[in-house]
């Protein structure tokens, strides 16, 4: 049975303290910001052949979220990713391929039976 994943990662993540008056501050102890390494291994997989460890379709997302306002919004292309590699996040690897990928597939589903 053919399965899809959904990957929503946050662009900049902040890492807080973990006690309990440390947090009330709020300042972040450091912040991971991904990169094109991070997110390699979800294109090669796109990339490899059908097998059982694969899934069907893969659709990842990288967001900012303002903490203030409590808002989520797609990250533009960050300045640490290289314009090719963007692309092909952008066409091979987005949601909107995800689910034009999923709705081919019902598609061709439909037709076999």
């Amino acid at each position: 049975m053919p399965y899809a994943q959904i990957i929503v990662l946050r662009y900049e993540t902040p890492y807080y303290k973990k006690g309990l008056d440390e947090q009330k501050d709020k300042i972040s102890s450091k912040t991971e910001i991904i990169n094109e390494k991070d997110l390699n291994k979800y294109v090669n997989l796109v990339f490899d052949t059908q097998q059982a460890h694969r899934p069907f379709a893969i659709g990842a997302l990288l967001v900012d979220i303002n903490e203030v306002n409590c808002q989520v919004q797609k990250t533009p292309m960050p300045t640490n990713f290289s314009k090719d590699f963007w692309e092909i996040l952008e066409s091979k690897v987005s949601i909107s391929n995800l689910f034009k990928e999923i709705e081919i597939f019902a598609k061709y589903y439909k037709n076999q039976l």
